[in-house]
């Protein structure tokens, strides 16, 4: 075997990225031109103790390597300045009305060479993530416009067209969303300055990431462990900023609210309900229009509400206490799920169990949801009434906040302090 020194090495590598012509031949067996590269920089990433990885990023492989993905995606230069245009409409650009042609270039990378180029920027961001974060606070930076690229909607559906695809469809796509989520996640799994954090964020609001991902895993990602991930880095976006929060409601509603179904669904995990929950939280504490949709989510596929028990009363207390909380903010900002309540009496018996609970944030967080639904109107009461008990003796709970909802110490007055019709029986049980 020949060895050559390192920086002849990249340089080879930079200068056959440039300069296709130097390898390009017909290749065999549906490979694609640069497949081999792809192969080599991936194994020589695996060389323990090496520098490899800065090497390529000074040595501008790593620039043309993003260049070369981005042309197998297959946007012309016209669509690419579209999606760069910092000046355009925000409004416009948010309803995304404008569809892109997407001829994807697989003579250049295959498929196969596709996912092994992502794996190499994985691991390239895995082993240098404080040169390769900045790389995405701008939305015109490539490494930028190609993630959002990929996981654009009219290349996951260019996908399909693909004669020469090893996998189905829908699993390619998943594939890639979930290599391309990964490295989303990136600035939010090391220690980012916050001013970058913040340039992250706003890139990834101007390349619509959120409505990308919503579509994308609504259509192709049916994996619960994949769903994770991608739940994960959506619901920290909605959750700081309302920005994220009008995008993901525009994603949901012209995906025909089947993302949060998904979530909701049996056979999704604990995590995913619970990153879904916050979500749902988010909406409802940004704007009553949004209730609607998410009575929609937990109404269940049967709209029996089943689904919302289900929640209410999981075993996972992360689930069960964020269920509560969700509940909480719905009854405490329109009156619109009491009708469920009263007329769903297995929906009201979970949320008063789960003032029982062992788990002291489920006790707080069904305090809070239980102290709302009296506050609005009294059409509740009766069916409160076994509520008394456990809130008198969530007076004394170890949780300050727990004891501050049952004593209906807010801004305004729950069961506890309600009508006249109750006092009796607080006081009964307070006092035998």
């Amino acid at each position: 075997m020949v060895e050559m020194p390192g920086e002849d090495l990249l340089a080879a590598f930079d200068s056959a990225l440039t300069d296709l012509t130097q390898i390009c031949v017909r290749c065999p067996f549906n490979y694609g031109v640069m497949d081999g590269l792809v192969m080599l920089l991936t194994q020589l990433l695996n060389v323990p103790q090496s520098m490899m990885a800065r090497y390529m990023i000074e040595s501008g492989v790593w620039n043309m390597l993003w260049q070369r993905v981005l042309q197998t995606v297959g946007l012309s230069e016209s669509e690419l300045e579209d999606l760069t245009d910092g000046d355009a409409d925000r409004d416009e650009r948010q309803k995304m009305k404008k569809k892109v042609q997407c001829l994807p270039q697989w003579t250049l990378l295959s498929q196969g060479g596709l996912m092994a180029a992502l794996q190499v920027m994985l691991r390239i961001f895995t082993m240098e993530p404080y040169q390769c974060v900045p790389t995405l606070c701008s939305p015109d930076s490539l490494p930028m416009v190609c993630l959002s690229s990929l996981i654009s909607e009219e290349f996951l559906e260019a996908l399909g067209d693909c004669a020469m695809l090893e996998v189905s469809h829908e699993d390619f796509a998943s594939d890639i969303l979930t290599n391309v989520t990964q490295l989303l996640c990136f600035p939010f799994a090391i220690d980012t300055h916050a001013a970058m954090l913040s340039a992250v964020m706003a890139t990834m609001e101007d390349c619509y990431i959120v409505i990308k991902l919503v579509i994308g895993c609504q259509r192709y990602v049916s994996q619960s462990e994949r769903l994770e991930l991608m739940m994960g880095l959506v619901s920290r976006l909605v959750l700081c900023s309302e920005d994220f929060v009008e995008q993901f409601v525009y994603a949901e509603t012209s995906s025909g609210q089947l993302f949060l179904s998904k979530a909701f669904s049996s056979s999704s995990s604990p995590d995913v309900k619970g990153e879904a929950l916050s979500i749902c939280t988010q909406l409802a504490r940004s704007s009553d229009k949004h209730l609607s949709m998410i009575k929609k989510a937990v109404a269940g596929e049967k709209d029996d509400f089943q689904c919302l028990k289900a929640l209410l009363g999981s075993s996972d207390v992360v689930v069960a206490a964020r269920a509560s909380g969700m509940m909480g903010n719905l009854l405490r900002h329109s009156d619109l799920f009491y009708s469920v309540l009263k007329n769903k009496p297995e929906v009201m018996r979970e949320l008063l169990a789960c003032l029982s609970n062992d788990d002291a944030d489920v006790r707080k967080a069904a305090t809070f949801a239980v102290g709302n639904a009296a506050y609005h109107t009294g059409d509740l009461y009766g069916q409160l009434i076994p509520a008394i008990p456990p809130l008198v003796q969530l007076l004394s709970d170890q949780m300050m906040r727990t004891r501050t909802n049952a004593a209906g110490k807010r801004d305004h007055s729950d069961i506890t302090h309600g009508p006249q019709s109750l006092r009796p029986l607080v006081m009964d049980t307070y006092h035998p």
